[in-house]
């Protein structure tokens, strides 16, 4: 099927939101129309950044599909701390129609509770309506525990992606007429989580190893040099570091992550193991202050 010359698809746009906006100028009427005439399927709910049927999208949008996985999904961001073959089971699952990517990532994330649902910068709508005329979805405000907008350094709002919300129709970001301010930590943290996907994105996936982290780690005297992890002068630092974080919103990192448990299942030699890449984050954009990272 051509698509209407007039159609465009913008860097950074999310699949739904690029299905959403064509939805709003196609005429079709009923949301699972256009889903049906891509996916091929009567129903689909399209997740924010893990979405699946990947080849049949990019095929309808007339898109390499190398360049939807990478602009409009987080793939990169989950096949940096992935092993290859659990990647290779993750992007296989993005491609295709069955299963759920999210499931099929082989990333410990169900330990703590993440906002399921499509998040959106009231500044960037705004703006983006004033510049190209819609708002539209941007996949870096997807990224997992993000609740401020790097850009407007204002918080990121949020509908879930259930049946009392948005779940299976079609719908782009609505205007608000304020936003509110995001503190300084959460805006770091956004700044650092962008900057770390678009390493990804060029460098490719594995580029994060707990076993280098843990290096820096010894070199700094967190970890002996017989393999004994500081736990609670290590957790002491990242507390401090990450002082400010909002825990009160759904939106952001989660208050049992920001407790830093996490540290000892992480590094500790017996018991390392990969983790989700925010987890990843904390960490790395503390070592980063600290000069200790390339």
């Amino acid at each position: 099927m051509s698509l209407p010359p007039v159609f465009r698809i913008y860097e950074g746009e999310t699949v739904y939101s690029v299905i959403s906006r064509y939805h709003a100028i196609s005429g079709f009427f009923n949301n699972n129309t256009l889903v049906s005439r891509i996916f091929d399927v009567d129903k689909k709910r399209i997740h924010p950044y893990l979405p699946n049927g990947l080849k049949k999208f990019a095929t309808y949008f007339e898109e390499s599909l190398q360049l939807t996985i990478k602009n409009r999904t987080l793939l990169p961001l989950f096949e940096a701390t992935l092993e290859s073959d659990r990647s290779s089971i993750l992007k296989q699952a993005m491609i295709g129609d069955y299963g759920s990517p999210f499931n099929l990532s082989s990333t410990p994330q169900y330990g703590f509770k993440l906002f399921a649902g499509h998040k959106y910068c009231p500044e960037c709508a705004i703006h983006d309506l004033k510049i190209f005329g819609t708002s539209y979805w941007h996949i870096v405000h997807q990224l997992p525990g993000m609740a401020a907008c790097a850009t407007h350094h204002s918080l990121l709002e949020g509908i879930k992606n259930d049946d009392s919300n948005l779940n299976k129709r079609l719908s782009l970001p609505p205007m608000i007429n304020s936003s509110k301010k995001a503190n300084s930590a959460d805006v770091l943290f956004s700044n650092f989580s962008i900057k770390k996907l678009n390493e990804y994105k060029v460098k490719g996936f594995n580029c994060e190893s707990i076993e280098v982290i843990a290096q820096r780690l010894k070199t700094l005297g967190f970890i002996t040099q017989s393999g004994q992890l500081r736990y609670e002068r290590l957790i002491t630092e990242l507390k401090l570091f990450w002082q400010g974080l909002d825990n009160s919103g759904p939106l952001g990192i989660p208050a049992s992550v920001q407790s830093f448990d996490f540290i000892g299942p992480m590094f500790s030699v017996k018991t390392r193991t990969t983790h989700h890449p925010l987890k990843y984050h904390l960490i790395l954009c503390w070592l980063e202050s600290l000069g200790s990272t390339s």
